[in-house]
């Protein structure tokens, strides 16, 4: 899509801080949980059962396209398109990180409460991330959108290095990992109301039948379906890494 905006480099910056902010999320759940649960077990936990946390936190990942359908055909006349389904999930997710520092239990409930948190958390950061990619599409110059992307996407990774490693193991050895998760929740509501400062293109009434074809060429174009399955196998590697 072209840009029917000035695009400034402050932009950027929003994009980068919002991807290193996700990276941390998506880390901190990943890489800092297996290590608190043996710790709160004395050096032990339930493999399975962590799996299977793991497993029902990622379930958001997979129907994020379902918002990123509803956010290109529904959005604000004052707010734009893009903004508000990024600041509604954006302090959604941030508040369940907020839940999760008042009340994590120590005995084998704690599965059945992290797979509710962290299903609650991915939800409000993968909707929200779909959101701001619309909106990257939207703003960014078509000559500069590979270049962004690929910072992005570095930010993104390092993020969950830093988050999940680097931040767990601080908070994680000195007992304060709930005070992790409220910064955590704090950081993710920020980046998700900075992109109101992002001038979005006009919003342009589509029709629901215009809506509708959209809708089924997503499911029917076959450069989709190479895409899904790309994606799809990308993601059988990472968790099997």
């Amino acid at each position: 899509m072209s840009s029917t905006v000035e695009y400034k480099s402050s932009y950027s910056t929003i994009f980068v801080l919002f991807y290193f902010i996700e990276g941390i999320v998506q880390g901190v759940p990943s890489l800092l949980f297996p290590p608190l649960l043996s710790q709160i077990f004395g050096g032990s936990y339930d493999i399975a059962l962590w799996l299977l946390v793991y497993s029902i936190g990622n379930i958001p990942w997979s129907i994020k396209l379902i918002v990123g359908i509803f956010n290109d055909r529904w959005g604000s006349k004052r707010f734009g398109r893009r903004f508000p389904w990024i600041m509604s999930f954006g302090i959604f997710g941030g508040i369940w990180w907020f839940i999760m520092a008042a009340y994590l239990p120590q005995d084998q409930t704690i599965y059945s409460f992290l797979a509710l948190y962290y299903f609650m958390i991915s939800t409000g950061i993968a909707f929200a991330d779909t959101a701001l990619d619309g909106l990257i599409l939207d703003v960014v110059p078509k000559e500069r959108l590979g270049k962004i992307q690929g910072i992005t996407w570095a930010m993104l990774l390092l993020g969950m290095g830093a988050g999940g490693m680097l931040l767990g193991l601080v908070f994680l050895s000195l007992n304060l990992s709930n005070v992790l998760f409220i910064i955590t929740g704090i950081l993710v509501i920020l980046v998700c109301i900075l992109p109101y400062f992002i001038e979005e293109p006009p919003l342009k009434e589509v029709t629901t039948q215009e809506w509708g074809k959209d809708l089924v060429t997503v499911v029917t174009k076959k450069r989709n379906w190479k895409v899904f399955i790309y994606t799809f196998l990308g993601s059988v590697q990472a968790i099997l890494l």
